[in-house]
C-alpha cells in the first residue's frame, strides 16, 4: 500500500498574447489609480515611510549578532548603504518642505531604491530587507512587513513602472476623485525631459495607466502587460488545497508618449 500523499500536478495555463488595448479601463477604474499615485507620493505617506526607515536603521545598527552573521566586510557595507539611504530620504524629505519637489523625488527614489532589496536575490553584498527582518525577528519583524509594502510602492512609483494588473493589487481611496486636467496640454516622449511633475498616461495604447514623472528627469518607457497565463480553477487533492482560476502576467517596457493629466502643485513653491 502506498502511503504517500497524492501530487496534483497543475494543467499548463492558456496563454495570450497581449497587445495593450485589451484591458478596458473605466472612469473609476482611472481616478482610482490617480488617487493611489497621490497617496503614494503624499507627504503623509512618505513621512510614515520615513519614520519606519529610521526604526530599521536603528535596530540594524543596534544588532548583537550582526558581525557574526555577516562578516565584517558585508556588515560595513550594509551600515554604510543603509546610513547613506538614510541621509538620502532625510535630504529628500526637507527639500520637499522646501518646495523643490523634482529634486526631493529624486532623492527619495534612491533611497527606496528596489523596495531595498539587492536586484539579484543571490547577491549578499547588498543589503536585503527580508533577509534582515528573518535573521534580527520580533523586534523588525511588523516594521519590515511596513516598511517593505510602502517601500515597493514607493520604489515603483518614482520609477513610473505601474501598469493596471499592478496597481489593481491596492485598493484606492474611499475619496478617489478624477484629477483635475490641466489647463496646458504636455506631452513628452521616453527619454525627452520631463517639463513638469505629475501625472502622465501613456498614448500609444488604449488604455495606458497612469504614472508619476518627475520634472528634470527622462521620461520613461510604458510598462504594460505582455503576456497573460490564465490557470483553471483546482478542487485539490494531496497535500494541495482548493484554489480558484487566476491569472499572471508577464511585462514589457516600451517607448511611448506621455500626456500630462494632472500637475503636481501640492508642495511646490512659486518663487
Amino acid at each position: 500500500m502506498n502511503d504517500e500523499p497524492d501530487i496534483e500536478y497543475e494543467a499548463a495555463p492558456i496563454v495570450t498574447e497581449l497587445s495593450g488595448n485589451e484591458m478596458q479601463a473605466d472612469a473609476a477604474t482611472f481616478a482610482g489609480a490617480c488617487a493611489l499615485l497621490r497617496l503614494f507620493t503624499s507627504r503623509t505617506y512618505l513621512a510614515e515611510s520615513l519614520s519606519l526607515f529610521g526604526q530599521l536603521c536603528d535596530t540594524f545598527e543596534q544588532w548583537p549578532q550582526a558581525r557574526q552573521r555577516l562578516g565584517k566586510q558585508t556588515l560595513t557595507e550594509w551600515r554604510a548603504a543603509l546610513r547613506e539611504q538614510r541621509a538620502a530620504f532625510e535630504r529628500g524629505m526637507a527639500m520637499l518642505d522646501a518646495g523643490n519637489t523634482a529634486a526631493a523625488y529624486a532623492a527619495i527614489a534612491l533611497a527606496m531604491v528596489d523596495a531595498l532589496e539587492p536586484r539579484d536575490a543571490r547577491d549578499e553584498r547588498h543589503f536585503s530587507l527580508r533577509f534582515a527582518a528573518a535573521e534580527i525577528g520580533p523586534s523588525l519583524t511588523d516594521v519590515a512587513a511596513r516598511l517593505g509594502a510602502m517601500a515597493g510602492r514607493i520604489s515603483i512609483t518614482l520609477a513610473a513602472q505601474w501598469s493596471y494588473q499592478t496597481l489593481s493589487a491596492d485598493v484606492p481611496p474611499q475619496e478617489s476623485e478624477p484629477p483635475t486636467v490641466p489647463e496646458k496640454t504636455l506631452a513628452v516622449d521616453t527619454g525627452d525631459r520631463v517639463p513638469s511633475t505629475g501625472l502622465w498616461v501613456p498614448t500609444t495604447i488604449r488604455y495606458g495607466c497612469p504614472n508619476f514623472l518627475i520634472a528634470g528627469q527622462s521620461a520613461a518607457s510604458m510598462t504594460r502587460a505582455a503576456t497573460r497565463y490564465d490557470y483553471a480553477a483546482s478542487d485539490g487533492g494531496g497535500l494541495e488545497p482548493p484554489r480558484q482560476a487566476w491569472s499572471d502576467y508577464d511585462y514589457v517596457e516600451e517607448p511611448t508618449v506621455w500626456r500630462l493629466v494632472w500637475d503636481d502643485t501640492r508642495y511646490r513653491r512659486l518663487m
